[in-house]
């Protein structure tokens, strides 16, 4: 089974003080309205959303994707990369929620210990789905005309794969996750040297309590 996306529209911003969800109802119902007078194709098949260097995991996201799976079976997000794309890769993915972790999201428990419970990892919450560009073909005969066209200057800057942004970026992501994991490291570590003190007191008094005893039987207190 394939799913073709051929149109799409973006949400207009939030103003200060103005919840989100208020107005993005109204407006899609108005933009599918539009769509279908206009003889565009109006059928929600999903959502999409922009990221920056892949950073785009998160509650949120998997909530609103939730929601869309919830009401549309075959529902997807598709999520684009403009910061990767200006790099000259179209950076395009097609993701879903799986058929297990919508069970558990469905039961209210998205914990760790749910997903432990479940046999779920980081891994099996969103399947990829696989993308095939096609464009229509109206746009292919504009482009051959642009191709036999000699004034038609080409921007070969477009074509740079050059690799530092994003290898910036991820160092910087990298650098934040060890701080974020040595904070953990040494909260787990006072843990266990409390632990451990802990075991140690209960030991101390445990030898206590039996020289006591043995003390009082030598005395005849027993």
């Amino acid at each position: 089974n394939s799913l073709e996306v051929t149109n799409c529209f973006a949400f207009p911003s939030k103003e200060d003080g103005e919840e989100e969800s208020d107005k993005n109802p109204d407006y899609q119902i108005t933009m599918m309205k539009c769509l279908r007078e206009v003889n565009v194709d109006n059928n929600t098949v999903g959502w999409y959303q922009s990221t920056y260097l892949g950073s785009f995991l998160n509650e949120s996201m998997i909530d609103t994707q939730f929601n869309y799976q919830e009401k549309i079976k075959n529902g997807v997000c598709i999520v684009y990369d403009p910061i990767k794309t200006a790099q000259g890769t179209l950076s395009l993915r097609a993701v879903r929620l799986t058929s297990t972790f919508m069970d558990v999201y469905r039961a209210g428990s998205f914990t760790q210990d749910s997903l432990a419970k479940a046999d779920l990892t980081s891994t099996d919450i969103f399947q990829e789905l696989p993308v095939v560009v096609s464009n229509p073909s109206l746009i292919s005969a504009f482009l051959l005309q642009l191709t036999d066209d000699d004034t038609c200057q080409a921007d070969f800057d477009r074509l740079d794969l050059a690799t530092n942004p994003f290898l910036e970026k991820n160092l910087e992501y990298l650098i934040d996750s060890i701080d974020d994991f040595s904070v953990e490291l040494n909260k787990f570590q006072y843990h266990q040297r409390n632990v451990t003190r802990a075991l140690a007191q209960q030991d101390a008094y445990k030898q206590k309590k039996k020289a006591d005893d043995s003390q009082r039987r030598l005395q005849g207190e027993e």
